[in-house]
């Protein structure tokens, strides 16, 4: 008789995973029966397995064991382990575009850091500017250097220091007044008002003023500003610049017509229709087309007054006060 023992069996890791803070990575054991390992870890506030994949949770030494019961062929193989550094993560952020800035005036700043955590700002030009969390204040004109520093955290090594340079411009208040029925507006933001509204920009700006005149209205000039058209450019070069826009009524002017012989003059546009003498106020620059209707057993012989005429018809500009006539002729 002799005893029949089970085999022995060895059990070894393969290459270490590299692992950072909140990755994964898979791992190895390899048996010589064969047999598949259970793995669990040992530092579980560094590292988790499920399976053959490890989860990194913080940054340190992250020990796995690989255990292999025994079964009907092959006696328990001695638990084995793994240790291999977990690392930080690295993370880098950048500035995103510099607020336009004036002396006490504010701007907000934006670093986005890849990691999602948050920077912290700093001023290293106090006597130019202040920063309070992302929001900087000008203090005198200048060149203002804010820096961005993350620290990182228990996933993330620290980034590097970032800086951003934003010039700090004298102010200009820009002060328009509308004397009359219309608005004023700006292309840049700022200005959009119907009375007086003003606005601070940066010294040396130029910023350009449409006029639009209400109905009934036209622009007619600029105050403060050469501009002969109702788009003004201002180039603010001063601590206050002050610009009107006038605006003036449209003038209105009296077309009278009359009638000599027998017959009816009618408008286009208005209230004319009449068979002996009546008028009509236009706004200055209407164009009025008049119809000659003579009655019957009459003709039209001709217009007088008109600024064009063409058989039955008579064009008017108004500009002025204006008289037109049509002569009627008893046909034979």
């Amino acid at each position: 008789s002799f005893t029949l023992e089970k085999n022995t069996q060895t059990r070894s890791f393969g290459t270490a995973p590299t692992l950072t803070v909140g990755g994964t990575g898979g791992i190895s054991a390899t048996a010589s029966s064969g047999l598949g390992p259970v793995y669990s870890s040992v530092t579980p506030s560094v590292c988790t397995v499920a399976n053959a994949m490890v989860t990194g949770v913080s940054a340190g030494i992250c020990t796995i064991v690989a255990e292999q019961e025994m079964d009907d062929q092959y006696q328990a193989a001695p638990s084995v382990t793994q240790s291999f550094t977990l690392e930080k993560n690295t993370q880098t952020h950048s500035f995103g575009t510099a607020p336009a800035l004036t002396v006490g005036g504010t701007g907000v700043i934006s670093a986005t850091a890849s990691s999602g955590l948050s920077p912290v700002y700093s001023s290293v030009t106090l006597s130019v500017c202040t920063v309070a969390n992302a929001m900087v204040t000008g203090v005198s004109a200048g060149i203002c250097t804010i820096v961005a520093e993350q620290a990182g955290d228990v996933s993330y090594h620290a980034a590097f220091q970032r800086t951003q340079r934003i010039t700090v411009m004298n102010d200009s208040i820009l002060k328009v007044i509308n004397v009359g029925n219309g608005s004023i507006s700006s292309i840049a933001s700022g200005i959009n008002c119907g009375s007086i509204c003003s606005n601070v920009f940066a010294k040396k700006t130029s910023v350009t003023l449409t006029a639009t005149p209400d109905s009934g209205y036209l622009f007619s000039r600029w105050l403060g500003c050469s501009s002969k058209t109702a788009s003004c450019t201002v180039n603010l070069l001063t601590k206050i610049t002050t610009v009107k826009a006038i605006f003036n009524p449209i003038p209105e002017y009296t077309l009278s017509v009359s009638v000599l012989g027998l017959g009816k003059i009618s408008s286009d546009v208005g209230n004319i229709d009449c068979g002996f003498s009546c008028s009509t106020r236009y706004s200055a620059g209407t164009e009025v087309i008049l119809t000659a209707f003579p009655v019957s057993g009459y003709a039209l012989t001709g217009w007088a007054g008109c600024s064009s005429s063409a058989l039955q018809r008579c064009s008017v500009k108004v500009t002025k006060n204006t008289k037109v006539s049509a002569r009627f002729k008893k046909l034979n």
